[in-house]
């Protein structure tokens, strides 16, 4: 079969400054190789920890780095890393601006997509694409202190300004097509869903992996409603006492060390087990090995881990948030997602005790739910200009 690659060699930079560790680039990963096999030339701006990071997982990539490590403890100097991380990357602007021809933001969060803004002003025949996830909720529609909750949403509508520069954003939800398309700028819709990747949910269950009847595995954020876990836990173990819930995923120490404060106050400490920051088959086996997958957030990106779930034929509780009927409609249709009002502890509660939810079986495909999709679609945007 003919290959459709570009008649030029395309150069694609991926900009990525503000890299943590514990924080999801797997999406990217995989972009990366996709790319890769349809011949883009790929670079990346980014920290020396991220480059260590991301040789480790793909071959073959041009880096432009600034020498960095990402040591926040608490939320001010997390600002001040944000902050710095783009200062630093500041004299790269130079080195690439003339030797690429694509930029690509994985996020739209400013501390993402601030330099790629710059490299675009300097160099307007640069194409410049922003894949874009979720917005931010206005501070009174989420948990949390007023002060950590303005800022994100003051420095989300500035990004929605410098967005105005891109030549296009990738979307997955209606909900985000709408929203942007109103502000004027142009959008893609990439596919219906989000992807997964088949191949951690494959194989014998290493004897290892923990079993939980709950997993949570998400950003330790308050967003991700990681405080109304313990709510809904404590009322769980006052009528079984053996219940238990990993959660699954890493955060700032800012965030949990306040959310293991809590736990230990409510006495959960051996029903609520935090396992860290998993990818791969470690991340499947711990889906594999639970009842069912809890997320009582507040506000939702990608959606992975919640598609991963159901995707796997395990049943999900979930507060009810306006993206889930965007892209999970058939999953809310068969009752397999199952959604609450948000905050309402007591209703989750006992609707995890009543265990009739467990008794269903769901027959959804792996197959059905690849990157591929997503992917091509973007590269279709890539190569129909060149």
């Amino acid at each position: 079969m003919k290959k459709n690659f570009p008649k030029k060699h395309l150069r694609i930079l991926v900009c990525d400054p503000s890299y943590s560790k514990g924080v999801n680039r797997v999406p990217m990963i995989l972009r990366i190789k996709y790319w890769q096999k349809r011949d883009l030339a790929v670079s990346l701006l980014c920290s020396s920890e991220a480059q260590r990071f991301y040789q480790s997982q793909v071959k073959q990539i041009t880096y432009h780095t600034f020498s960095f490590k990402w040591k926040s403890k608490e939320y001010y100097s997390a600002i001040t890393d944000f902050l710095k991380v783009n200062i630093l990357a500041l004299p790269l602007i130079f080195e690439v601006k003339g030797s690429v021809d694509i930029i690509y933001s994985l996020s739209s969060t400013l501390d993402l997509i601030f330099i790629p803004f710059l490299i675009k002003m300097l160099n307007k025949k640069i194409r410049w694409y922003v894949n874009v996830d979720n917005t931010v909720p206005k501070p009174q529609e989420r948990p949390g202190s007023l002060f950590l909750k303005t800022v994100p949403y003051l420095a989300f509508l500035f990004s929605n300004f410098l967005l105005k520069k891109t030549d296009a954003i990738f979307v997955v939800p209606n909900y985000l097509k709408k929203y942007y398309e109103k502000r004027g700028i142009k959008v893609i819709k990439t596919n219906d869903y989000y992807g997964i990747e088949p191949e951690i949910f494959s194989g014998k269950i290493s004897g290892k992996t923990p079993k939980f009847n709950a997993l949570f595995g998400a950003r330790l954020h308050p967003a991700k409603g990681i405080f109304d876990l313990a709510e809904i836990m404590k009322k769980i173990v006052r009528r079984r006492k053996n219940f238990t819930l990993g959660i699954m995923g890493d955060g700032a120490s800012y965030h949990k060390k306040p959310l293991k404060d809590k736990v230990g106050s409510c006495k959960l400490e051996k029903n609520m087990i935090f396992v860290g920051y998993k990818r791969g088959k470690e991340k499947g086996d711990l889906f594999r090995n639970c009842d069912f997958f809890l997320s009582p957030s507040y506000a939702e990106g990608m959606t992975i881990a919640v598609l991963e779930a159901m995707v796997i034929n395990k049943p999900v509780i979930a507060y009810n948030l306006p993206e889930y009927h965007d892209v999970f409609k058939k999953f809310i249709e068969s009752g397999q997602l199952v959604l609450f009002p948000k905050g309402d502890a007591t209703s989750v509660a006992n609707y995890i005790l009543s265990a009739d939810f467990l008794k269903r079986k769901f027959q959804n495909k792996l197959s059905d739910y690849k990157w591929e999709k997503v992917f091509q679609s973007e590269y279709k945007e890539f190569v129909k200009e060149n």
